[in-house]
C-alpha cells in the first residue's frame, strides 16, 4: 500500500501544471463531463499499461517527431473548432452526431498529447525499478495519480463554464489549443529538420497562415447574416437589439413556415389579438398584413421552412408599439423522436398569466437548465396543488383507455396546436376531457404527448422513471390526423 501511494503522489505531482491539465480545461467547452471522464480514464490506463509493461517500446517504434506533429495537428484542429460560436451553441442534430464520437475524440487527443510525456517516463522508471512482480501496482498507482491530477483540470473548466460570460470558455479553448499546437509543431519540426533550420520557420509560417484562414472562414460563417422585419421594413439582424429577445416585457408569437407559407395564420393572429387585449392593447395589424410581413421576411432570407418569431414591444400608447419578425433557425424533432418518443420530467412551477404569450426568462432559464442537465426534451409543469398544467414551452396531453386528457383552458397557454388537436379529435369521435390532472394520475396514463409549433404531436416515452406506450393506437391516430391537417 505504501508503494502504491508513493507512486501515485509522484505521478500526481509530475502532472500538476502539465499541458494536458490545460487541455482538459479547454475540452469542457466542447464535451460533456462523462465524455471527458471516460475518455481520459481509458487513455490513462492504456498509456500507463504501455509504459509499465512495454517499457517505452511504443515510443521507440514511433518517431518522436511524428508523435509531436500528430499532436500539433490535433491541437490546431480543436482550436479551429472552438471559434465561430458560443459555448454549447449547437443545434440538437449536430450535438447528437458529435456525441457519438466524443469518447473517441477525448481518448485520442489525450493519448497523443501524453505519449512520451514526462508522466509516461515516470511510469517507465517505476516499472523498471519495481519489476514485473509489482507491475499491476505500478500501473494502478500511475493511472490513479495521472487521472486525479487531470480531473482537477476538468473541474476547473466546468467551474469556469458556469461562472463566465457566454463564449469565454470557447475563447480560452482556442488560445490554449492554438498555443499548444504551434509550440508542439515547432518542437516536432526541429526534431525532424534540425534546430535552426530555416525550413522550420517557413513551415510554421505556412501552417499559421492556413490555420488563420480556416479560423477566419469559420468566424465569418458563424455570423448571423439574416434579415429581420421591423415595422414593415427589411433590416439586417444587427438592427435588432439582442437584449430585447431575452427581456420579459414583450408579447410574442411563433409561427411555423412550411414551403414558404405560414401554418394556421388565422389562429396565430387571433391569439396575438387575445394576448394584447389582456394587457389593454388593441392589435393594429390584420392577418393579411402579418402574412405579408412574413412573406417579406422569408423572401429576404431566401428560406422556405423555418419558424418565425413575431415580437410586439415598445408600448408607447394605446395601439402604439413596434413589431419585429425574425427567423429562429429552428431545429425540429428527428424521425427517431417521433418513432421512439422523448424523455420528460415533472417540475414544480407556475406560469403567471398563462393566457398571455409573454416571455418569462427566469422560468425559461430554470427549465432549460434541467432539460440540459438531465438530457430531457421537455419538463412538465406541476402547480402548487399538485396538478399538471403544461410543458415549459408546450402543451401536454395524456391518453387513458382511448380518452384524451389535458389541463383546463383557464390554467394553460392556449396553444394553436393544442386547439387544432382538440378540434381534430372531436371531428373523428375521440373524447377529449379538459380537467385537472393530478400528478399521480398522470403517471398511470397509457400514453402522453407534447404539442407545439415545432414538435407538432410528439410522443413521450417516459416521465421520470415511468414508461409510456409510444405506439398507443389513439396517439398514432392523432399524429396522423395532425400531419394531414398541416400539410
Amino acid at each position: 500500500m505504501l508503494l502504491f501511494f508513493k507512486i501515485m503522489m509522484a505521478e500526481f505531482i509530475a502532472e500538476m501544471g502539465d499541458k494536458t491539465q490545460l487541455m482538459l480545461i479547454a475540452m469542457t467547452s466542447k464535451y460533456k463531463m462523462r465524455h471527458i471522464i471516460i475518455g481520459t480514464a481509458v487513455a490513462v490506463m492504456v498509456l500507463n499499461a504501455l509504459a509499465v509493461l512495454a517499457g517505452g517500446l511504443v515510443g521507440s517504434l514511433i518517431p518522436e517527431w511524428l508523435i509531436k506533429i500528430i499532436a500539433a495537428g490535433a491541437f490546431l484542429f480543436f482550436a479551429a473548432t472552438s471559434v465561430g460560436g458560443k459555448d454549447d451553441d449547437e443545434d440538437e442534430k449536430i450535438r447528437d452526431s458529435k456525441t457519438k464520437y466524443a469518447y473517441l475524440a477525448v481518448f485520442a487527443t489525450f493519448f497523443i498529447a501524453e505519449l512520451g510525456d514526462k508522466t509516461q517516463l515516470t511510469a517507465i522508471t517505476f516499472g523498471v525499478n519495481e519489476g514485473l512482480s509489482n507491475a499491476v501496482i505500478v500501473w494502478a498507482a500511475c493511472s490513479a495519480g495521472l487521472f486525479a491530477a487531470d480531473i482537477i483540470g476538468m473541474l476547473i473548466g466546468y467551474f469556469l463554464k458556469s461562472r463566465t460570460p457566454d463564449g469565454f470558455l470557447n475563447a480560452l479553448a482556442f488560445v490554449i489549443f492554438a498555443i499548444f499546437g504551434i509550440v508542439t509543431l515547432r518542437t516536432g519540426l526541429n526534431m525532424l529538420l534540425g534546430a535552426g533550420n530555416p525550413k522550420v520557420l517557413y513551415a510554421l509560417l505556412a501552417v499559421t497562415l492556413i490555420f488563420a484562414a480556416v479560423c477566419a472562414v469559420r468566424i465569418y460563417k458563424s455570423l448571423d447574416h439574416s434579415k429581420v422585419i421591423i415595422n414593415g421594413k427589411v433590416h439586417s439582424i444587427h438592427h435588432f437589439d439582442p437584449a430585447k429577445d431575452t427581456s420579459d416585457d414583450y408579447i410574442y408569437e411563433v409561427i411555423r413556415i412550411i414551403d414558404g407559407k405560414p401554418v394556421f395564420p388565422e389562429e396565430h393572429h387571433a391569439r396575438l389579438a387575445r394576448s394584447l387585449e389582456l394587457i389593454g392593447q388593441p392589435i393594429n395589424f390584420t392577418e393579411k398584413e402579418m402574412c405579408e410581413d412574413i412573406g417579406r421576411l422569408i423572401a429576404a432570407n431566401n428560406v422556405t421552412n423555418d419558424n418565425v418569431k413575431l415580437i410586439i414591444d415598445g408600448f408607447a400608447g394605446h395601439g402604439i408599439y413596434s413589431t419585429y419578425y425574425m427567423l429562429l433557425h429552428a431545429s425540429y424533432p428527428s424521425a427517431e423522436d417521433y418513432r421512439d418518443g422523448v424523455p420528460t420530467e415533472f417540475y414544480e412551477a407556475v406560469r403567471e398569466n398563462p393566457h398571455v404569450k409573454i416571455r418569462n426568462q427566469d422560468l425559461r432559464d430554470r427549465t432549460n437548465q434541467i432539460i440540459h442537465d438531465h438530457q430531457l426534451f421537455e419538463v412538465i409543469l406541476v402547480d402548487n396543488d399538485g396538478n399538471i398544467t403544461e410543458g415549459s414551452r408546450s402543451n401536454i396531453f395524456f391518453i387513458k383507455d382511448g380518452i384524451v386528457y389535458t389541463s383546463p383552458a383557464e390554467g394553460v397557454l392556449l396553444g394553436v396546436t393544442r386547439q387544432k388537436i382538440i378540434q381534430l379529435c372531436q371531428k373523428v369521435g375521440i373524447t377529449v376531457s379538459e380537467e385537472a390532472i393530478p400528478r399521480h394520475e398522470a403517471e398511470k396514463a397509457d400514453a402522453a404527448f407534447i404539442s407545439g409549433t415545432s414538435p407538432k404531436v410528439l410522443p413521450i416515452c417516459r416521465i421520470g422513471d415511468v414508461r409510456l406506450d409510444v405506439d398507443d393506437h389513439t396517439l398514432r391516430l392523432i399524429m396522423a390526423l395532425f400531419d394531414k391537417e398541416m400539410y
